[in-house]
């Protein structure tokens, strides 16, 4: 059974921008007005749904697992991240802990294992409110090939097939 815990934390608070205003800022400065109009409600929604999109067969075996949605991610977070193209702040999201061939099977007396979405990233790479659900569904089903142990090249391409039993 997946533990679907979605705990939502905002690193800087809830006035993420650096300028008072509130709104989220694209890294080229400009405002970002996809990230103004969805709500936490919305990432919560998208996140639930990607969950029972996975397949059943691999749903099942995904156990002592959190998926948390933070706005960034934080500098240690981003450094998890540096072996990955791209540059920094824009990780979509980050697994940390034990995978399933690392547990050995027994998650007994093991701290849960932890998927991380970072929501600024994911809408600046949708780049459109329709994309958004796509984009967060391919992260997680991505963070959660980690989980089983995938490697990020692996990760693709099991993302690109469970991608392919939805069209």
């Amino acid at each position: 059974m997946l533990i679907l815990s979605l705990i939502i934390a905002r690193n800087g608070g809830d006035d993420d921008s650096r300028d008072g205003t509130g709104f989220a800022r694209r890294p080229d400065g400009r405002y970002n007005s996809l990230a103004m109009a969805l709500k936490r409600e919305d990432f919560e929604r998208m996140v639930e749904e990607a969950v029972l999109a996975i397949p059943a067969g691999m749903r099942e075996k995904v156990r002592n697992v959190e998926i948390v949605l933070e706005r960034r991610p934080t500098a240690e977070q981003d450094e998890c991240g540096d072996g990955i193209e791209g540059e920094a702040g824009d990780l979509l999201g980050l697994f940390e802990g034990l995978s399933i061939i690392e547990q050995g099977g027994d998650i007994s007396g093991s701290l849960p294992g932890k998927i991380t979405l970072f929501t600024q990233a994911i809408v600046d790479e949708a780049g459109a409110e329709e994309e958004v659900a796509r984009v967060v569904r391919e992260t997680l089903w991505h963070e959660i090939a980690h989980y089983f142990g995938f490697d990020e090249d692996d990760a693709y391409r099991l993302e690109a097939k469970w991608a392919r039993g939805l069209e």
